[in-house]
């Protein structure tokens, strides 16, 4: 492969060792990548993939799973106490998630480091407080509505705290009885914000953040304007992490898949404009991203439109191709 196919991910850090056909060892693990590393992986035909790399440091990696921490620990109290522990996640939960959703352009980053089965509901609990943040910045909100929201996002499903365990780590499809019982995480998340002194509005993102468009949702089946404006925000985060995601019940999906599937509307109802907004954004993340294309030719992205954010440009080898255009030619794989 062309070594520019590998020239995104200059600077960023190497998740594990790296070997060649022969099993020579090539660079470690933690390497920061510079151009004659490129150029050492292209000469021994190395393929990279985004989940190969990340753009965080050591230390802020250690931020991130001390995050996770203090969210089981925020669930813990909520069992014992039944209340939030507002303060303790005002204080030291909000201010990484926050810092977090500054770095939007390494959310595809994030995610794959939140990857792993274990303690899923803890570190899908802090990245959609991330990507709730991070929509609302996209889509203009700012200042105290701003960390409304992200504080909002970061405690909704704080429900969950009170479903038991074998139903929530089920690996297997829930019975019509589990799921009305995970079903109730909902009313058990507001009413255990109000109880704890949060404002209604944030509390309504924990009983809301199930509600769809067109009525299909839960608990209340409300529709459109009957769901508050941050309560479509995180669905919208919701969904897309939950299934970018290992659970101990299903395989994560690739993210563009999922793009596709929520844009045709095959994961629920959501607010046009908010879902409109967010998968061009997070394609225009990827533009200078190297793909596959199902022709196999590798090409790279670079261009977005906003009428068919799913169908981008593409330098294919010296030819621009608009997927928009071009029904037969699909990207098949993200490098």
């Amino acid at each position: 492969m062309d070594d520019r196919y590998l020239e995104p991910f200059i600077g960023y850090r190497l998740r594990a060792d790296v070997f060649a056909a022969n099993g020579t060892h090539l660079l470690s693990a933690g390497t920061r990548l510079e151009r004659g590393h490129v150029r050492l992986l292209q000469v021994n035909q190395v393929v990279l993939r985004s989940k190969d790399v990340t753009a965080f440091s050591a230390e802020q990696e250690v931020s991130i799973k001390e995050a996770v921490s203090d969210i089981r620990h925020v669930f813990q109290s909520a069992v014992s106490g039944r209340k939030l522990p507002v303060d303790y996640v005002h204080d030291r939960i909000l201010p990484k998630v926050l810092e977090m959703a500054s770095r939007h352009a390494q959310l595809i980053d994030l995610l794959h480091l939140l990857q792993g089965k274990d303690e899923y509901t803890y570190k899908h609990t802090f990245a959609v407080g991330i990507i709730s943040s991070i929509i609302g910045r996209w889509l203009g909100v700012r200042g105290q509505d701003l960390i409304r929201l992200t504080m909002a996002a970061s405690v909704h499903d704080i429900g969950k705290s009170g479903i038991p365990s074998e139903v929530l780590l089920k690996p297997g499809r829930l019975t019509e009885a589990e799921f009305d019982l995970m079903k109730r995480h909902t009313r058990q998340g507001y009413e255990l914000l109000l109880a704890s002194g949060l404002d209604e509005r944030t509390a309504l993102v924990a009983l809301q953040h199930h509600e769809r468009e067109d009525g299909t949702g839960y608990p209340k089946g409300l529709q459109a304007d009957q769901i508050h404006f941050f309560s479509k925000i995180v669905a919208v985060a919701d969904v897309f992490h939950a299934m970018t995601s290992n659970r101990v019940y299903k395989s994560a999906m690739p993210f563009y898949d999922v793009l596709s599937l929520m844009w045709e509307g095959k994961l629920g109802a959501f607010h046009s404009h908010i879902l409109h907004v967010f998968i061009k954004q997070i394609m225009e993340l990827h533009i200078g991203k190297s793909v596959v294309l199902n022709d196999g030719v590798p090409g790279k992205i670079i261009y977005v439109s906003s009428s068919a954010p799913l169908k981008p440009l593409v330098n294919r080898q010296g030819e621009i191709v608009d997927l928009s255009r071009e029904q037969q030619i699909t990207i098949r794989e993200w490098l």
